[in-house]
């Protein structure tokens, strides 16, 4: 079960804490629409524009999609570090 732990303090994005992996390891779970978005191409549609932006959290985010049934539109991603102080350096890193 997602259960939000708060908003990152520069960016405002809102982020939940999701079960550990099978290692142990703490989970954190963003929406893909906190990444910058992606250029727009001139003949894309819905569909295309969304496939893109979800690879472009991923590559932002450096996560994985998440599946599971409690967050739609997830973008999951590991670190033992404060998650709101990852989640700022990231967007704030984004190429």
């Amino acid at each position: 079960m997602a259960v939000f732990i708060g908003t990152s303090p520069v960016h405002g994005v809102s982020v939940y804490r999701v079960k550990s992996d099978i290692n142990g390891n703490p989970r954190f779970v963003v929406h893909y629409l906190a990444a910058p978005e992606p250029p727009k191409r001139a003949n894309d549609g819905f569909r295309d524009h969304q496939i893109a932006h979800i690879a472009q959290a991923k590559k932002v985010f450096y996560g994985h999609l998440y599946r599971g049934r409690d967050f739609g539109g997830g973008i999951v991603f590991s670190t033992y570090q404060d998650p709101f102080d990852y989640v700022d350096w990231c967007i704030d890193n984004a190429k």
